[in-house]
């Protein structure tokens, strides 16, 4: 598994709140809390592009802790918080881990384990956040 991702450098327990990405159609769906990127929490965020409907998944990694009630099915409306900077997995450097993957065409999420097999080549693609996030 490698480092797809941008690396934020922020004071331990800045908050962590969820960002809608650019054409995001309905809330994002919390797939996966625990150990990944130290502490991570890993949502589900579908785009309209091209005229159809993309899933992605976002990583939130080296969390010093996860906001209460965000766990596994859970949908998160932007805004929300989904917990605070810290540095699990990276004692060297206090950051927000970013990354967004664009999930394969032909992929179910609801098959697919959850945590690394989420970054698995077959399943999942990493993309620049600056193509999907808003421009605001």
């Amino acid at each position: 598994m490698g480092h797809g991702g941008v690396d934020l450098p922020q004071a331990k327990g800045t908050p962590v709140k969820l960002v809608a990405l650019e054409h995001q159609e309905g809330p994002a769906e919390v797939l996966y809390t625990g150990p990944l990127f130290g502490t991570t929490v890993v949502t589900r965020q579908s785009l309209r592009e091209g005229g159809r409907v993309m899933d992605y998944v976002v990583l939130f990694g080296h969390l010093d802790s996860i906001a209460a009630g965000v766990t596994p099915g859970r949908m998160l409306n932007e805004g929300e918080l989904i917990g605070a900077v810290g540095d699990t997995g990276s004692r060297e450097l206090v950051h927000l881990h970013y990354e967004v993957r664009r999930v394969r065409d032909g992929i179910d999420l609801a098959r697919v384990g959850a945590g690394a097999p989420l970054l698995a080549e077959n399943i999942s693609v990493v993309c620049d956040p600056r193509n999907v996030l808003p421009l605001k």
